[in-house]
């Protein structure tokens, strides 16, 4: 299965965060019980929009219930913060065409 992730959309840390600091924001793919089961995006510098229009490659076993586990984080100098996790079921997916998902990170 190939996952393309385009980009984020008004990214911010928390309510008051968005008024004093831009996240420098990344996201963490995981589908647990695969060989190449984790990947991750680049991290775009200081951005509440970021772009990163990167594809990645999952080998997923048809018979197994497949959760696709989605993680936004904020990379800093002292630690990385986590803004938002989405499960998502990627069996939802029809098979053989392109489906597109948007994915929102509530705060």
């Amino acid at each position: 299965m190939r996952i393309q992730v385009l980009n984020g959309q008004d990214v911010s840390i928390g309510f008051w965060s968005k008024y004093i600091c831009r996240p420098s924001p990344y996201l963490i793919l995981e589908l647990k019980g695969t060989p190449n089961g984790k990947k991750r995006t680049p991290v775009v510098n200081y951005s509440s929009f970021p772009e990163w229009n990167i594809s990645f490659q999952f080998i997923v076993d048809p018979q197994a219930m497949n959760i696709l586990y989605i993680t936004l984080m904020s990379s800093g100098y002292i630690r990385n913060r986590t803004i938002g996790v989405v499960d998502y079921d990627i069996t939802q997916l029809r098979r053989g065409v392109d489906n597109q998902v948007t994915i929102e990170f509530k705060d």
